[in-house]
């Protein structure tokens, strides 16, 4: 399916699955509140702990032999600007509406982190399904806390924005 296409349908998920549960559609419902400043300092918070997460995950998987980080720089580099752009704007946003948003609240950061998982199983590398686990529990963690879905999508921005500009970097 096409990316823009799947990313679409996964926007309208979440308002479709509280429609279908008899629920008003209301950013309420999904997290998502009035922007506050303090949003960017957890943003900037959640991206350095995804982060370090990451190193230490990648640490562990390289000691096992399983890091095979080369496919998804392979499929980055590979793709054409508007879906990097995709990557980076509408892609966190629909994901965390979803995964966050809706999921996280009826089946547990667990369960939402491993159908997040899922999702990125499509890149065909341990390291992206593994990566997207952690991080899913990582802001999954966030949200259960603060609430706010917002730090969350700008986080999974920042790191979309920066696992792009990696692959681009590295040789």
């Amino acid at each position: 399916m096409n990316a823009f296409l799947s990313t679409l349908l996964i926007l309208f998920t979440a308002p479709i699955l509280l429609r279908l549960e008899g629920k008003r559609v209301t950013a309420k419902k999904l997290f998502l509140f009035k922007p506050r400043l303090e949003d960017a300092a957890d943003a900037a918070k959640l991206f350095a702990k995804a982060f370090l997460v990451l190193l230490l995950l990648g640490l562990a998987l390289n000691a096992f032999g399983w890091l095979d980080s080369q496919k998804i720089i392979g499929f980055i580099r590979l793709q054409p600007l508007e879906m990097l752009l995709l990557m980076v704007s509408l892609a966190p946003f629909a994901e965390e509406m979803l995964f966050r948003g809706y999921l996280q609240h009826r089946i547990g950061v667990v369960f939402s982190s491993a159908l997040f998982a899922g999702l990125h199983y499509g890149y065909g590398s341990v390291s992206e399904v593994a990566g997207a686990f952690v991080v899913s529990m990582v802001l999954g963690a966030f949200m259960r806390r603060k609430k706010r879905l917002l730090p969350c999508v700008i986080a999974h921005a920042a790191y979309n924005a920066f696992s792009i500009l990696l692959a681009f970097l590295l040789l």
